[in-house]
């Protein structure tokens, strides 16, 4: 299917027209190809090798970016809309949202990691002395796996941000989309089940970017593996931005124990000026922060209210106050159903059970 998106910057002007006008003016495309790209993701999960399951939704997310802002595709977004509000299909989107948010996870954590690698190896290099010291054999071996870190780190730097410019455009509102219609879609990235996950992340990678640990990242050529942190940062920036009216989204920022911290976002915001980005995208920044920090006494305040509840209102896993506690019919234990519909979308296993059968 990504045959028929147009390149301007590769075809005639006639090539151009000709496949945008082949994909266009397609009905099923126009009324189905939304959803149906969503059911392909999830199912790559199950069908494709670990290590090609991201090459192919890379050409998903060519298609969705594609469609996304296109009048033309109105019904494949309403249809889209429509799985997200149906009781029946809610678990698929929100599987796909969860699957796109393991894949932004995994990818910026493997690339990240290889440029630390990939500078250890270059400071080792930088050393002329030491280096020309080394053993033939042992100086060949390191130069044959920094060029297999260059190779590797290329490939995750370009899914990473495709990964994450998924979960930019999916989080915002595109032109004629109604602000029902934004709300229905990006539900699931701020449902119970996955908002944790979702801010954790952005939390962690934000502070990578911005912070001093940035500097582990600075290797000699980045443009040699793809590496564009402003690029990056602006992207993650812009899902804060989506999604700031989203009190669930704001409350769990500053429940993130491991990266958030009230200089987080003024520190972006230094970094974004540097960048010379706009001030309207800083200013809504600084929004999300002064709401992130509101939203820190209600969560004193239910902090305390979960040290003086008894124990069975605490979820029996998380020890957090059960906001609707549901009994699980394998082991008859009352847990929060956030909680346990979280695992049930990677494990369809009673998993007390199996740690009570374990023990």
């Amino acid at each position: 299917m990504t045959v028929f998106i147009p390149n301007e910057r590769s075809q005639s002007t006639v090539a151009t027209i000709n496949r945008e006008a082949a994909l266009c003016s397609n009905l099923l495309a126009q009324e189905k190809l939304g959803s149906a790209l969503i059911r392909l993701f999830v199912d790559i999960e199950h069908t494709a090798q670990f290590e090609h399951k991201f090459q192919y939704r890379f050409h998903i997310f060519e298609l969705l970016q594609y469609i996304w802002p296109r009048q033309s595709f109105k019904l494949s977004k309403l249809s889209l809309e429509v799985r997200c509000r149906e009781e029946d299909t809610t678990i698929l989107f929100t599987r796909f949202v969860k699957l796109l948010l393991n894949d932004a996870n995994f990818l910026l954590d493997e690339a990240l990691h290889n440029l630390q690698e990939i500078k250890k190896l270059q400071v080792e290099q930088e050393d002329e002395e030491t280096w020309n010291a080394l053993d033939e054999n042992v100086r060949q071996g390191k130069l044959k796996t920094l060029s297999d870190l260059k190779r590797m780190c290329t490939s995750h730097n370009i899914l990473s941000y495709e990964t994450v410019n998924c979960l930019r455009y999916m989080t915002g509102r595109c032109e004629g989309m109604s602000e029902e219609s934004h709300t229905n879609v990006t539900y699931a990235f701020v449902t119970p089940l996955l908002v944790d996950t979702l801010v954790t992340m952005l939390n962690y990678y934000l502070k990578e970017l911005v912070g001093d640990s940035q500097t582990k990242y600075k290797v000699r050529n980045l443009d040699e593996v793809k590496f564009y942190p402003g690029k990056l940062l602006q992207s993650i920036v812009h899902i804060y931005i989506n999604l700031k009216d989203e009190p669930s989204f704001v409350s769990a920022i500053p429940r993130d124990g491991r990266s958030y911290h009230p200089f987080l976002f003024t520190d972006t915001a230094t970094k974004l000026r540097k960048l010379y980005v706009s001030e309207d995208v800083i200013t809504d920044l600084l929004k999300v922060s002064v709401l992130a920090e509101k939203a820190v006494t209600s969560q004193e305040d239910e902090e305390l209210l979960t040290d003086r509840a008894p124990s069975h209102f605490l979820d029996p896993i998380l020890g957090t106050l059960m906001a609707e506690p549901v009994l699980l019919p394998s082991s008859n234990v009352i847990v929060d159903r956030s909680v346990i519909a979280k695992h049930l979308l990677s494990d369809p296993i009673d998993f007390i059970v199996n740690h009570w059968k374990y023990q």
